[in-house]
C-alpha cells in the first residue's frame, strides 16, 4: 500500500501519546514505498515537536527513525527494499527459523494479499513483543479486486478479544482520503458505500499463544471448547439494510 499521509498521522498521534516505543525495533510486513508528500508529512508531524526535512526522507526506515524508532526489518516476497523474502502463507517461526520479536509490527495493506490470513495474524503476533503494538491498516469496505479479502471491523475485535489485545486505536478512511475518522457505527454507516480501508493500533498484553478467534454473533451457540467464548461490543454490531427473508427470484433478476 505505501506509507501515506493518513498513516505518519496515526505515527504523529501515537508518538504525542508517547505510545510508540522510544528506540523500538519495527518489523514491517510488506516493502513500503514512501507516498505521502513531503510538506504535508511535516506539517502532520509538528504536533509532536518533529521539524525534520522531510523531503529528504526517501525510505521507510529512515521515517521510523526519526518517530524514535531504531531498528526495522522488512518481510515481503518481493525482496524490494532489502526485504526477507518469507512467504506470510506460512508459519515463520517453523518455516524460516524466525524467532525475532520486535516493539512495533506493521501490516501496511499486506495481508489481504496472502490467501491464508490466519497465518499472516499469527505471524504478527508470534513477532510482536508483550507490551509492543501491532498496527492493521486493511481494506474494509468496497475495494474491489483489491487483493483477496476486505475486513470487517468486527473480525478485528474478536479478534483482540481472542488474544487479549488492547484496542489503542480504531479509525478509517473514505476514498483513499487522509482523513481518519474514529470507528464507530455511526460514522462508519453514513459511508459504508464508500471505498473503506480500516486502521488499527493493538497492544499485545500477555505473553499467551495466538488464539484464533470465533464470530461473537455465534458466541452462544459454539459448543466448541477450543474457541472463547467472544461478546462483540454494540460498536461492532451487524446490520444489513435489506432483509434476505423478502427475495424472490423476481427481485433477483
Amino acid at each position: 500500500m505505501g506509507i501515506n499521509l493518513e498513516y505518519v498521522t496515526l505515527l504523529s498521534s501515537l508518538r504525542t501519546r508517547k505510545l510508540l516505543p522510544d528506540r523500538g525495533s519495527v518489523l514491517e510486513f510488506g516493502a513500503q514505498d514512501i507516498s505521502a508528500d513531503g510538506c504535508a508529512m511535516a506539517s502532520h508531524a509538528k504536533r509532536c515537536g518533529l521539524r525534520h526535512d522531510y523531503t529528504s526522507i526517501k525510505t521507510a526506515s529512515a521515517l521510523y527513525k526519526l518517530f524514535g524508532l531504531s531498528s526495522y526489518t522488512c518481510i515481503d516476497a518481493t525482496s524490494e527494499h532489502e526485504a526477507l523474502a518469507y512467504d506470510l502463507n506460512t508459519n515463520l517461526r517453523s518455516d524460516y527459523g524466525f524467532t525475532d520479536t520486535f516493539e512495533l509490527v506493521t501490516d501496511l495493506g499486506t495481508f489481504e494479499h496472502c490467501f491464508d490470513v490466519a497465518s499472516a495474524f499469527r505471524n504478527a503476533h508470534e513477532s510482536c513483543k508483550v507490551n509492543g503494538l501491532i498496527i492493521h491498516a486493511l481494506p474494509s469496505n468496497c475495494i474491489a479486486n483489491h487483493g483477496y479479502y476486505v475486513v470487517q471491523p468486527r473480525m478485528i475485535a474478536d479478534l483482540a478479544a481472542a488474544n487479549n489485545y488492547e484496542i489503542i486505536d480504531s479509525t478509517f478512511t473514505v476514498d483513499y482520503s487522509p482523513i481518519l475518522y474514529q470507528f464507530d457505527m455511526k460514522n462508519y454507516r453514513v459511508y459504508d458505500d464508500r471505498d473503506l480501508m480500516v486502521y488499527v493500533v493493538l497492544k499485545k498484553t500477555e505473553d499467551a499463544s495466538f488464539q484464533m478467534p470465533f464470530d461473537s454473533i455465534f458466541s452462544d451457540k459454539n459448543t466448541l471448547s477450543c474457541y472463547q467464548k467472544l461478546y462483540a461490543p454494540s460498536s461492532f454490531a451487524s446490520y444489513i439494510y435489506g432483509s434476505w427473508l423478502i427475495l424472490k427470484p423476481s427481485n433477483l433478476e
